[in-house]
């Protein structure tokens, strides 16, 4: 309960921080501290937030969504059911429902056997369904964790010491025609993708990409274009105002991150991803009249990056991704397992990756954020488990309380139940107004 309690309380103070450098940016507007409160509004934080189809929930795991949130709430109400029964009280009616779309489970204890119970047979039956979440989230965690390192690897899959493997590609990614499944991705940029998923996670997960420590030797003179359009940017335009698309704004590496662009545009593969570029850190590094520069990408949604990458013959791929970076994390799926053999299915140890460690995400429930890599079917049992704690509403919570509290301090538990409930209807309120600045 004071877990519970503890995440309520620290999701409320960050909401008014984040509405406090929200109302601060308003006055000003100025572009770097639009861009401070960006990475921000996307930073790593325990805010509580509600899980929504199509907006923080991919649709493409709907499926998984609803089997691991019905897998949690069913467990919860047995664990309450099953420790009834050793107190042998009398099951009124059970079941399970749909709320709209959200999945849900019930029991009813017959309330005059249980006020024949003692205090502490009370607490056992309320604790009981967070108590079984809480063992769910550790089979679940303990399962992976011997799936990923053992069956999988007995099974005809090789757990990879470097690099991911990509399982699913969305077809309408820009990056479809380039990486199929079974292609074998070892690098991004300059980040060798050292830790596999995590790696690849870290990566995608922000607005802007690391302004590269070497730049690209250039022979300005044999691929300089004489329009610059394609460096001037806008709001509405991230790639610059250029009508031909091989080309991208690129500025002396010298200048480095500067507000000021002075940029001039070249042949983005050529500069980028020829097999001729030489790297380098000052115009002194190249060779003849060449110039080391660097791509300009001031907009989070014009963001550039190198994709080096092998196919399933050994081939080395290098592509070029345009666009915003956490595109990729929704539209490319990726595995630390590849599979030995061409008949084995690539998807399979990612789907059941999925179902029970990826992602720690609830639906209009509330999630704590700080455990994103947990699975669908931990992650829920564990959400239940915490949200169930907090004594608001009609939730577990609320019940625990009343019994510690024996049923005599009636003032002090209306008064922690009224706070913590207004903390929790904050939380869902200003969650999603944090929602709606992300996607501005």
């Amino acid at each position: 309960m004071l877990v519970g309690i503890c995440i309520v309380i620290r999701s409320s103070c960050e909401i008014l921080s984040i509405m406090y450098a929200y109302s601060h940016l308003i006055k000003t507007w100025t572009h770097m501290e639009k861009r401070s409160f960006r990475l921000l509004l996307h930073s790593e934080h325990s805010t509580l937030l509600p899980m929504i189809p199509g907006l923080t929930l991919p649709i493409s795991h709907l499926h998984y969504y609803f089997v691991a949130l019905l897998v949690g709430a069913l467990l919860h109400e047995l664990g309450h059911g099953l420790c009834a029964g050793l107190h042998n009280l009398r099951l009124c009616h059970s079941g399970f429902f749909f709320s709209y779309i959200y999945p849900g489970a019930f029991i009813s204890i017959a309330e005059s056997d249980l006020d024949m119970l003692g205090v502490w047979q009370k607490l056992q039956i309320i604790c009981a369904g967070i108590w079984h979440n809480i063992v769910l989230f550790g089979i679940c965690k303990m399962l992976n964790k011997v799936a990923s390192r053992w069956i999988w690897c007995h099974l005809g899959w090789q757990m990879l010491s470097d690099g991911v493997s990509v399982v699913n590609i969305h077809a309408s990614s820009p990056l479809a025609p380039h990486l199929k499944p079974g292609t074998r991705i070892i690098q991004l940029d300059d980040t060798p993708l050292l830790h596999g998923t995590d790696d690849w996670r870290s990566f995608w997960n922000r607005d802007f990409a690391t302004t590269p420590t070497h730049g690209f030797c250039a022979l300005m003179g044999a691929t300089t274009f004489t329009d610059t359009s394609c460096c001037a940017f806008a709001s509405d335009l991230p790639f610059g105002d250029s009508s031909d698309s091989t080309i991208s704004c690129f500025q002396n590496a010298s200048l480095g991150d500067t507000e000021v662009i002075q940029g001039e545009c070249l042949n983005t593969l050529q500069t980028l991803a020829a097999y001729t570029t030489v790297r380098c850190r000052l115009d002194a590094d190249c060779l003849g009249n060449s110039t080391c520069v660097i791509p300009v990408t001031p907009s989070m949604y014009g963001q550039r990056v190198r994709i080096y990458a092998e196919n399933e013959g050994q081939e080395l791929i290098t592509s070029i991704y345009e666009g915003a970076l956490r595109d990729v994390l929704d539209s490319v799926q990726v595995s630390n397992l590849h599979p030995k053999y061409p008949c084995l299915p690539k998807q399979l140890p990612h789907q059941f990756d999925l179902l029970t460690r990826q992602v720690l995400k609830c639906l209009f429930t509330l999630c704590y954020t700080y455990l994103t890599h947990n699975s669908y079917v931990a992650t829920f049992s564990l959400t239940l488990a915490l949200l169930n704690s907090v004594p608001a509403f009609n939730l577990d919570g609320a019940s625990i309380l009343k019994k510690l509290l024996f049923n005599t301090q009636k003032k002090l538990f209306t008064v922690i139940t009224k706070i913590m409930s207004g903390l929790v209807l904050f939380v869902v309120i200003g969650s999603v107004f944090i929602l709606l600045l992300q996607n501005l």
